[in-house]
Formats: structure tokens, sequence, C-alpha cells
């Protein structure tokens, strides 16, 4: 039968739920003259039943499948609070993430509506459904419900730090102010000519769209820009996790070679990867040429490609993601959830596993860092498990791990719950840390995307100690997040004077539209922590996750080292305002495109001061 349909506006609301608006193209699947079938419902991935972080949930169905094998267009994805018995978030129509959304890649609505998290020790639950490229009988019926809880809510520090190191070890800072901070590598010893102060220390990714050098006395300057050929900031978690990202820096050239996202229509999300050698200056902070070594690789947000490393054995590696392509992972004949091996011009090294095909090893999810273990050179890989069973591999010439869709088996070090663990490095013995931590593997845990305050189990750095008969031994925290922010830990590289690390959103997280004020911090043997006090009373303009939205706009305004004590005025640049304004962040529509420049005045009750800020958005 029909049901019962009630039509208010533009979105009809029947005894199955909720339908798509009357502009979608959707046919019924009851027209028994015709002989397509609809394609089958979707069957569910992720996320897990329990412990589902409120900032950062992901969404994940198997691939399509239809009789016909027409093919897959769109997807409506629904979450509903189930004690209100009402949908919170969805995205409807979704024509690029069909497959594997985040929560970034829909919008918030019901009792939940200009929320950006769910709530906390919460009962939810989800459905799909698919759209073919067929006239008629052209959607699926709905997925069966997927329930899940979310965690209970973190306690708030009462740390007068922002990151806490163990005892004995203290924390310096590097850099600071440094946008979206990614991977990092030390600069070979190669530019003792010049004045020690303009020597290099050290380079970094950035995710949208830079490389930098940071140079001994601390300034920072552009090695690379305007890499991207696409807007690069989206939502977070979901379609702004792409762009520049993996890190190798050759210690005999000074050369450096990059991975990273480039927007190629003929690839099903639009995108692929490549690697690029970047052929460095003689004085180290700045190229001369690039040339595209590897391209053509599959990739979708943040399953994409990551950091490159040189084996023993003189070749480049490189983890790629899956690209949301659950079965690809084990297909040889993909570059998608793969160890890549390669040689410095992107050709394919005799010895490979397979001949002519770049595979060294298979069955990734995301694997995000590797590093080679000293004196037995084997290769450590971390890998992102869906809502679970995150963990390291030990990989070897052509392993096969489980993906699709177990990421536990195989594992040298497992965690079952979500800790995203990212990069890693082994110390080596010439690190300026304890002889008693030679051969200790460390990892940065960066947790949930884009998620405030600390975590009881990730937003750290850990060391693992590894017994003589290569099994793990001891588990340490070495550094943990215990501000009140959004600070998280990606990039690790060891220097000769202690572990060096990226914060890659800062305290503050996005203080502009895609801008970050990232640190890179470096942990030594001591007890004195260097991390300056809160910055000076200032402001940060910045667009909500998820929009812009055609001319729709959501402004946040950040008070920084302030009281917490706020009232804002927000300007919008087409000659409206809203100002004396109690929330952060204010709805708008822009009357039409173009270029506006919007400004925000943060007022400090307790203190009397102000603090401005600008940013540009062009519609």
């Amino acid at each position: 039968g029909t049901g019962l349909k009630i039509c208010l506006l533009t979105t009809c609301i029947s005894n199955n739920g909720y339908d798509k608006s009357p502009n979608y193209p959707i046919t019924t699947n009851t027209n028994n003259n015709n002989t397509n079938q609809p394609p089958n419902p979707p069957t569910w991935l992720e996320p897990a039943t329990t412990n589902i972080d409120t900032y950062d949930f992901h969404i994940q169905v198997f691939p399509m499948t239809d009789a016909e094998n027409d093919s897959h267009i769109a997807t409506d994805f629904e979450l509903w609070d189930v004690s209100a018995n009402q949908r919170v978030w969805s995205s409807l129509y979704n024509t690029v993430t069909r497959s594997h959304i985040h929560k970034g890649d829909g919008t918030f609505e019901g009792n939940l509506a200009g929320a950006d998290h769910l709530l906390y020790d919460h009962e939810y639950r989800l459905r799909a459904r698919f759209y073919e490229n067929a006239t008629v009988n052209n959607v699926s019926d709905w997925s069966v419900w997927r329930t899940f809880h979310t965690i209970i809510e973190p306690a708030n520090s009462t740390s007068n730090l922002t990151w806490t190191p163990r005892e004995g070890y203290a924390i310096q800072l590097v850099a600071k102010d440094i946008n979206v901070p990614v991977n990092i590598q030390m600069a070979p010893n190669m530019y003792n000519n010049l004045p020690t102060p303009q020597q290099p220390l050290l380079y970094v990714t950035q995710l949208y769209g830079q490389i930098g050098v940071i140079l001994k006395n601390g300034t920072y300057k552009e090695y690379a820009t305007n890499l991207l050929n696409y807007p690069s900031f989206g939502n977070l978690p979901g379609s702004g996790e792409t762009g520049v990202d993996g890190l190798y820096v050759d210690q005999n050239t000074g050369d450096l070679f990059v991975s990273m996202v480039y927007q190629d229509n003929s690839s099903s999300t639009g995108f692929l990867g490549k690697v690029v050698h970047f052929y460095t200056n003689a004085a180290g902070d700045s190229f001369t040429n690039a040339t595209t070594i590897l391209n053509g690789i599959p990739v979708s947000p943040s399953h994409h490609v990551h950091t490159i490393t040189r084996g023993p054995d003189g070749k480049l590696y490189m983890g790629t993601g899956d690209a949301d392509d659950v079965t690809g992972a084990q297909d040889i004949n993909k570059l998608n959830g793969k160890i890549l091996r390669f040689n410095d011009d992107g050709s394919i090294p005799s010895d490979n596993p397979i001949p002519g095909n770049y595979v060294y090893a298979r069955g990734f999810r995301n694997p995000f860092g590797h590093a080679w273990r000293p004196g037995t050179n084997e290769l450590f890989t971390t890998n992102n498990g869906p809502d679970s069973d995150d963990g390291i591999y030990k990989v070897s010439k052509g392993s096969v791990f489980g993906w699709c869709c177990n990421t536990s088996a195989g594992t040298w070090h497992l965690w079952p719950d979500t800790v995203a663990p990212v990069q890693i490095a082994f110390d080596r013995g010439n690190s300026g840390f304890p002889v008693e931590s030679n051969g200790s593997l460390y990892v940065a845990l960066s947790g949930s995307t884009y998620s405030p305050d600390p975590s009881s189990i990730s937003k750290r750095i850990v060391q693992i100690k590894i017994n003589a008969d290569g099994t793990e031994g001891q588990y340490l925290d070495l550094v943990t997040y215990t501000g009140n922010g959004f600070s998280a830990p990606i990039g690790l590289a060891f220097g000769t004077d202690g572990l060096y690390f990226t914060d890659i959103y800062g305290e503050s997280g996005f203080v502009g539209v895609g801008k970050t004020k990232g640190n890179i911090y470096k942990i030594v043997v001591g007890n004195v922590s260097t991390i300056p006090p809160p910055e000076n009373f200032t402001a940060g303009l910045g667009n909500k996750q998820w929009y812009p939205q055609g001319l729709h706009m959501i402004w946040v305004c950040k008070g920084i080292g302030g009281s917490g004590s706020y009232r804002y005025d927000f300007y919008f640049g087409d000659g409206n305002q809203q100002v004396d304004y109690t929330s952060d962040n204010v709805y708008h529509i822009y009357p039409a495109t173009g270029t506006y420049t919007a400004n925000c005045t943060v007022h400090d009750l307790i203190t009397g001061k102000t603090a401005d800020a600008s940013t540009n958005i062009t519609f």
C-alpha cells in the first residue's frame, strides 16, 4: 500500500519515516510492468554499536549490488534519535561520498539543528538507501536499522599545560601558527656552508596546499605553495580531509618526495593521488623543479595517499588508503589499500613481489605511518580500522592483511577502540633520549577528527618497547593532551636532540576559512616545559564545518586567550550585521555570488578587552 503521507513545504513524512523532496528523481518500486529490478538495500560496515565519538562518527556501507549491474548514483543516509523518534542528521541524495561518509558530509536537524556533535551517552539509529542509474525502480528499500550508543562525556582538563609529558621529559615549542601541519622530516646535514640560523631544521607538509621549512632559528618559510588544483578546505570530518600529506626528505640530495591529492573528474570520487619529486635549491628553502613520478592512484577523503619512506633497499614505499573501495584493497590490479614500492623516477622495481606491479603488500584500510625497525629492517605500519580495531602491522614482501573487512587480523599491536594511530618513529639511539629507550617505537594517536578536549585513550604519543624476540613489550604514555581545545598530534620525527611532533589544529582549531594555528613541538629529556602561556587576547573567524551551502553560511567567531565570557558582533560584508550576540555562531544568507569580507568583534565581558578578526569568502 501507499501508506499515510503528509507533505509540509518540500519535506514529506510518511508512516515509513522521511521521504525525499519531490524534486529528487525517485520512482516507486511497485512497477511490475518493467523488468528493471531496484538495487539491493545497503548493508552495514560501520559504525560500531558502542563507544561512538560524538564529534567524529563514520558511516559506511558495502558497495551497491544490483541484478542488472546499474551504476550507483546516490545514497540517502538518515540518523535518528531513538528516544525522541526524530531524525536529527541526514545526508540526502549524496552523489559524491556514496558509500562512506562522515559527520561533516551531512546536516544536523530536528532537536540537534545548529549543533556540531551528537549527544553524549545517547542511543541513535541509522538507515540508508541506494539510487541507481535507471528510469524506473531506481531506489532500493531502506536498509535495516543500525543502532549505536555514543561515548560518555569526557571530563574537562584542569592542567595548566596543553601538553603534559611523562616525568623526566619536557616539551619545547619549535614553531607556532603553522597552517594545518601534517608530516615532518628532519633536514639533511648538508647545509653547513650557510650561517647556522639560516640552515633548514625540518620540513613540514601542510594539508591545504603547502610545504614549509623551519630554519634553525625557528623561522618558518614557504618551500612550496598553491600545490592543489581544487578548493582544499571542506567538511571536517569528511571532504576536508584531503590535500598534501606524505613526505620523504632524501638525506643525500635534500630533495623532497611528497604525496598529495589532485582533482580529476575521470575518477569515481572526483580525485586521485600522486607523488611529486621536488628538487631542492642550494639553500634548502625552496625548489628549482618538480616532477610528478606516480599518479592515478584512487583516493577518497582521508583514505588517500600517505607517508613515503625509503627502505634499507633504497626503494621508496608509500601507503594508500582504500579510497572507500572496500573490495579494492585486495585487488592486485588497483593501487588503493596497499603499500606501494617504486623507484625514485616512479618506475616499478624489477624485484617487486608481482612483476610489473607496484604492490608490495595489500589488504589495508588506511595505512598512515611507516617506520623501519633498526637492526632488523622490518617495516612497521599503522592502520586505521573502521570504528574499532586500529593497529600496527609488521609488513613484509607480499604480505596480505584482512581488509575488507577485518583489520584486527595480523596486527602486531591492536587497539580494540578507535585511537587513530598516525605517524610512527623508532628511536635509533642518537635522539638524546635515555639509552633504555633505544629501539622503542613511538606512535602518535590523533584521536577523533577535529574533536575538542582530552581523551582517555588517544590525543597522545605513546612509547612501545620491543622485546628481544620482536614482540611488543611495555606500553607507556610519553605525552598526553591536557588542554580543552582541538589539538591533536599527527607527524613524528626524531632529531638528534629529541622527538618532534606536529599539532595539526592548535588549541583554537580553525580560526579562519581553512586556517589553523598549528604547532610543532619537541620532546626532550628534562623537567621544565617551555610551552608558552596562552597568547594575548585575539579573535578568530571561520565557517562552521559543513558550510557554506550555496549562499547559506554559518560563521563562527572565537575568542582566544580571554576569560571565556564573551559577546560577539558579526559584520557579514554585504551591508548586514548582527551585533551584541550571545552565541559564537550565526546563520546568514548572502544575496548573490561574489567575494565578501566578513568581520567579527569579540567583547570579553570580564576584562573589557575586544579583539577583531576578518576573512574573505567567495561564493
